[in-house]
């Protein structure tokens, strides 16, 4: 099987290299008797000797299993996101109207973000910040809100001189603003990959000019 532990170190290049060194060992000690009755150990000698300084196998397949695991993250983001806007929209007459606006325009940014796993993937905390966002930070917030009477919520002055409403408001600002950080990330990228196209075009055509 391809994927036996066993199988994969024959194929490896530790394996190779120390089979060659243990050959060439053999073919000088055994013939000349240089090592007299001591030849095996010096071809098990040769064989770790050249395993251990030839370099490990890649295993592709972890960077495969990763890319695929993020893909399924985002799927699952997407699916919560989802949920939490339903949730919410069932319940957007207890929530303050700015307080409700601003959480809508996280969630957009967040599926703006989640429309571009091939970056995601390759930006671990990113994806954290968003995964904490949607699991985590906006849910949390907003049923803290919730969890308050209508009135106290928005009427009363908390001690950082907001009232709840306008907390509520204030903490999805933050999100928001966090996220913006992430997005623009993800935008530069696609700015730099059509940057480098189009280096990589000009270079392409002149040289079929020239030709």
């Amino acid at each position: 099987m391809a994927g036996n532990p066993v199988t994969r170190y024959l194929a490896s290049t530790k394996n190779i290299v120390g089979s060659v060194l243990g050959l060439g060992a053999a073919a000088v000690t055994v013939p000349t008797d240089l090592a007299g009755g001591w030849w095996p150990a010096a071809v098990v000698g040769a064989y770790a000797v050249g395993a251990a300084v030839a370099p490990g196998v890649r295993r592709r397949r972890g960077l495969v299993t990763g890319t695929q695991g993020t893909q399924q993250l985002i799927m699952e983001l997407r699916t919560e996101l989802q949920r939490l806007v339903d949730q919410t929209d069932k319940v957007s007459n207890r929530l303050p109207e700015e307080g409700y606006l601003a959480f809508h325009r996280v969630v957009a940014v967040l599926r703006d973000i989640l429309q571009r796993a091939e970056q995601l993937a390759t930006s671990p905390d990113d994806l954290h910040v968003v995964d904490r966002t949607i699991r985590d930070y906006l849910p949390t917030s907003l049923q803290a809100y919730l969890n308050l009477p209508s009135s106290y919520a928005r009427e009363t002055t908390l001690a950082d001189g907001r009232t709840p409403a306008q907390e509520l408001v204030h903490q999805m600002q933050v999100l928001e603003q966090r996220l913006g950080t992430v997005q623009s990330a993800i935008y530069a990228g696609d700015a730099q990959t059509l940057v480098d196209q189009g280096r990589f075009l000009e270079e392409k055509f002149h040289e079929s000019r020239l030709d």
